[in-house]
């Protein structure tokens, strides 16, 4: 759709003068503290949204706008923007568009408190995958509040069997955490994606054996599909470990008979007993476990992460020597792998196993095989922010190997986590300029808003105000260097999610690990 230049002029004049009623003006940069820093950002975000032609994009930048503002200053200003942003989604043309811009506005009107809305709007997508995610979100919000069946009358009406699957899980979870198992039960026929059928079924059995109905939890799995009764056999014997009967989760163990399954199960199984003074049978068990995978019959590129995962317990229950060593063979052999996605995700995987384990250097060698250069810079950053006394100048050292500035800001950034972590002392100013000095050298333009404004914040955490007034101007700066409204809108938006110190880079927290696992 091509609009009139008067007709573009009136749109943007409209949008200019929208951010003038929502948002009184914020103090001058040069006066500003950085409280209001997320205001001026979100001004700053309207004022280019009200300049966007394009309705599918200026509704989008909209509800990513209304979702912050939401968070930030509560539902009254928030429902403004969605006012609009509906009104603007109204004109987009085609239904699949809109469908997802209606979609995302959804997820504003649930930050702002507003479930009656959110109904309203997705009733209002007439196209299905877009609906089925609005929904999705919706029925979450019940799951969290306690309303299992508005939640699972909602989950009904999704038609893509995977986001149904995923929510009558968490249904049947919820039921069960309640002692509602029949509840639970009555739901599982009703999930027919496999994956989250197997979760079901485990989740609805454990809650049987921790009634003390080990009969009643076998027969649920016997009542499961046969593709999934190692996953329901497997959350009974970690029901019994958890319990104390070992007897029993051994007996449980057995009746799996896929290797992977089997060997994972067989490895908490024995980081349980280390964990409850039996250290000897318990690391035996890991070991063997370990072992019995390596040999199976399976292809290499499908052990290498379960072996990992085994490795992690091994260095649990207190063989770390043992664990760098496994860790060191798996690589080799991932290393060996055809390039590409696959070979990736495995050296991302066991660098994190080695980062977390201590084998720094290791882990950093494993991101130099990784082709993909943003899953390389975020491994280098959290084993860098998962080794003890990581520095400025231990950090760049550890960066020059790759001769990438994206890795040299990441590398920085893990040493602020580290000292965002510890709690007992001001962030480096030296780390911060050096991760400033890195950021300034990456190309890729929309990534450097919210990475300086990371670093503003960490810096007026330092006690430099007027330092961190400077890097936040370069992140309105690189902002405003986007070439279009919506860019310019969205890089806004993401500032204010890199205000909060979470140290955001790559649009990952730095100090938010989520790789959690033991």
């Amino acid at each position: 759709m091509r609009l009139s230049c008067g007709s573009k002029r009136s749109l943007a004049a409209a949008g200019i003068a929208f951010v003038t009623i929502l948002l009184s003006a914020p103090a001058t940069l040069a006066e500003s503290e950085p409280a209001q820093w997320p205001s001026i950002a979100l001004s700053r975000a309207l004022q280019a949204a009200g300049e966007v032609q394009d309705p599918y994009r200026q509704a989008e930048a909209l509800a990513s706008i209304a979702r912050a503002q939401a968070t930030l200053e509560g539902p009254a200003p928030a429902e403004k923007i969605i006012r609009r942003a509906i009104e603007v989604a109204g004109r987009i043309q085609s239904a699949e568009f809109r469908g997802w811009v209606l979609h995302d506005i959804v997820l504003a009107q649930i930050a702002a408190d507003d479930p009656i809305g959110a109904r309203q709007t997705a009733e209002s997508i007439n196209v299905p995958r877009p609906q089925s995610a609005a929904y999705a979100a919706i029925a979450s919000l019940h799951i969290g509040s306690g309303d299992l069946p508005a939640a699972q009358t909602l989950a009904l009406r999704i038609s893509e069997p995977v986001a149904r699957g995923d929510l009558l899980r968490q249904i049947v979870t919820a039921h069960c955490r309640s002692g509602d198992i029949e509840a639970a039960r009555a739901i599982l026929p009703g999930i027919e994606d496999k994956h989250y059928s197997a979760l079901a079924y485990g989740d609805v059995a454990a809650a049987r054996f921790e009634e003390g109905d080990l009969p009643g939890a076998l027969s649920i799995a016997a009542r499961a599909k046969r593709a999934n009764r190692n996953e329901v056999y497997g959350r009974i014997a970690l029901a019994q470990t958890e319990l104390g009967d070992f007897a029993g989760a051994l007996k449980s163990l057995q009746l799996i008979n896929e290797p992977i399954a089997k060997a994972l199960v067989q490895g908490r199984i024995g980081l349980v007993r280390v964990e409850r003074k039996d250290a000897a049978t318990g690391r035996e068990m890991i070991v063997t476990a370990m072992r019995t995978l390596q040999e199976a019959s399976l292809k290499t590129q499908l052990k290498l992460a379960p072996l990992a995962q085994l490795a992690r317990w091994q260095a649990s229950a207190g063989d770390e020597e043992g664990a760098r060593q496994t860790l060191r063979n798996l690589r080799a052999e991932a290393d060996r792998l055809p390039p590409g996605t696959g070979r990736d995700e495995v050296l991302d995987y066991i660098g994190r196993s080695q980062a977390r384990i201590g084998d720094t250097r290791e882990a950093i060698d494993a991101a130099r095989n990784i082709t993909d250069r943003v899953m390389r810079a975020l491994l280098v950053r959290d084993a860098v922010s998962l080794h003890p006394g990581a520095t400025t100048s231990s950090a760049a050292a550890w960066a020059s190997e790759f001769s990438d500035p994206l890795v040299d800001a990441a590398a920085q950034f893990g040493v602020l986590s580290q000292q965002s972590l510890r709690g007992e002392q001001q962030p480096s100013l030296e780390t911060i300029d050096a991760a400033r000095a890195a950021v300034r050298r990456i190309t890729d333009r929309e990534l450097l808003p919210a990475a300086y404004a990371a670093l503003a914040a960490v810096r007026a955490r330092a006690g430099d105000v007027p330092g961190s007034r400077e890097i936040f101007q370069e992140a309105l700066t690189s902002a405003e260097a986007l070439s279009r409204g919506d860019q310019i809108a969205a890089a806004c938006v993401r500032i204010v999610d890199a205000l909060n110190e979470r140290l955001m880079f790559l649009g990952r927290s730095a100090v938010d690990k989520t790789d959690q696992t033991k």
